[in-house]
């Protein structure tokens, strides 16, 4: 339900790929309420990956709150630097 939401959000605008690099693609999504939906998307089918997504990429400073809609659970309060 909750990446439905975020797929149906009343804004209605569209997901930015800010970030493209070895197979590891970062894209950015403005909502309704002020948040931000972010995506990090690995296109490499062999292997997991780490991506990094640096605050100034995602257009955030300070502190933020992360979700995994997928996993439906807080992942924790982290800063940018």
């Amino acid at each position: 339900k909750e990446i439905i939401a975020v797929d149906q959000d009343p804004m209605g605008r569209q997901g930015k790929r800010v970030s493209n690099i070895n197979d590891k693609q970062i894209w950015v999504r403005p909502l309704h309420n002020g948040d931000k939906a972010l995506v990090l998307f690995n296109t490499n089918d062999t292997d997991a990956v780490t991506i990094t997504a640096p605050f100034s990429l995602i257009g955030i400073s300070g502190a933020a709150k992360f979700r995994d809609l997928y996993e439906h659970r807080d992942i924790g309060i982290f800063t940018g630097g």
